[in-house]
């Protein structure tokens, strides 16, 4: 029995040197792990999906702001004529020097008269002998009324009585006819229908024209109007402008640039705008009207529009508060509860770091001014010291 216990013991004596060998390895690890662990950083801890974000805060005031904005505009004339004969005839004469200034009513080319003028000659000898009918026949039908009866039958005096009323008939058709052939021949003349500036002459002295054949072209250059296409938010910030009324007209200043830099004396008239939106562009056309009196801007030349605006007071926030995406502009707002939200709005103009707001905030309101990125819709919020308005 002794002999069989001790080869018990023996055999089994490998196993349990293994096993100690194997807890105090386990308990090495441990102790090893537990070093390293206490000699590592500390993790930072994962912010509780419920504890206030710290951010920068905005507070929307009003402010009186001068707001400038530059567009393109394409200068045109505000009346443009495009000069044909109404009658046929040889050019005669040029009467003006190409592209001078010319006075409404001025003559500036001559048709051959000749045929225009016997054509009317001929008019007053026939309107001459159509009233020589008329009077025999009027006197013819007196002198049938105050004879006897009874030598004038009723049907002879019908046929004198109608035989005037043909002649008169013919006297006016003589007269339209005469006062036609005059018209024809006033239209040899050609004259400037308004006040402008007349371009190169497009037919010279000896060339036969139609009503087809353009002559020359007038333009109006003082006033002259500058086009430009406006954005919808650029719309709604300046609609009493365009409009026409009082108060807008004192708000706005619209001054054209020329190419080399300088502005062209004297404000800008709002001149035209648009009933509705390109559906293309997003924009809608709107002109302004200027003084030309030197003709420093030219009818189809490129300048720049630059609009101030008198913007007071307006809701002011910095631009980078605004943040776009497919929906449209927004801000972060901040309820008093600190939770935040999205607030649609509309942006007018912007300058020097700054954005209109149109609409969708109040004075007062705050808004997110940095760590907007770690912000989304329902967060809440805890606001360092606000920024100042700048």
């Amino acid at each position: 029995m002794s002999s069989t216990r001790k080869s018990y013991l023996c055999a089994a004596r490998p196993s349990c040197l293994q096993g100690r060998r194997a807890t105090r390895l386990s308990l090495f690890a441990v102790l090893f792990v537990h070093i390293v662990s206490a000699n590592l950083p500390a993790a930072k801890a994962a912010p509780s999906p419920n504890r206030p974000v710290p951010v920068e805060l905005f507070v929307a005031k009003e402010k009186d702001m001068t707001l400038t904005q530059e567009y393109i505009g394409h200068v045109e004339a505000v009346q443009a004529v495009e000069l044909r004969p109404q009658v046929s005839a040889v050019i005669e004469k040029v009467e003006f020097l190409e592209g001078s200034e010319v006075k409404e009513g001025q003559l500036l080319f001559s048709l051959d008269r000749k045929s225009f003028s016997a054509a009317a000659e001929l008019r007053r000898a026939e309107l001459a002998q159509a009233q020589a009918d008329r009077d025999r026949a009027q006197r013819l039908l007196k002198r049938m009324e105050a004879a006897d009866k009874r030598s004038v039958t009723a049907s002879a005096l019908d046929d004198a009585r109608c035989a005037v009323l043909d002649a008169r008939a013919k006297v006016r058709r003589a007269t339209a006819a005469l006062s036609m052939a005059e018209i024809d021949l006033e239209r040899t003349k050609i004259c400037s229908p308004i006040d402008g500036r007349i371009g190169a002459a497009l037919v010279t002295r000896g060339n036969y024209v139609t009503s087809a054949t353009p002559l020359a072209r007038v333009v109006q250059t003082d006033p002259i109007r500058v086009s430009f296409a406006l954005s919808d938010r650029e719309y709604l910030a300046g609609r009493a402008f365009f409009a026409g009324g009082a108060k807008g007209a004192g708000t706005f200043s619209v001054r054209a640039v020329l190419p080399g830099g300088a502005e062209l004396p004297g404000q800008g008239r709002p001149d035209f705008i648009d009933n509705r939106m390109n559906p293309g562009t997003g924009a809608i056309l709107a002109r302004c009207r200027f003084d030309n009196p030197d003709g420093l801007l030219v009818p189809g030349e490129l300048v720049t529009l630059r609009v101030l605006r008198s913007a007071g007071p307006v809701l002011i926030v910095p631009q980078e508060t605004v943040v776009s995406d497919r929906q449209g502009d927004f801000v972060w707002f901040v309820d008093d509860g600190g939770i935040v939200s999205r607030r649609s709005v509309v942006v007018g103009q912007t300058t020097d770091g700054l954005a209109e707001i149109v609409e969708g905030l109040a004075p007062g309101d705050r808004i997110v001014r940095r760590g907007m990125q770690r912000v989304r819709h329902g967060s809440a919020v805890t606001a360092t010291a606000p920024a100042e308005e700048r």
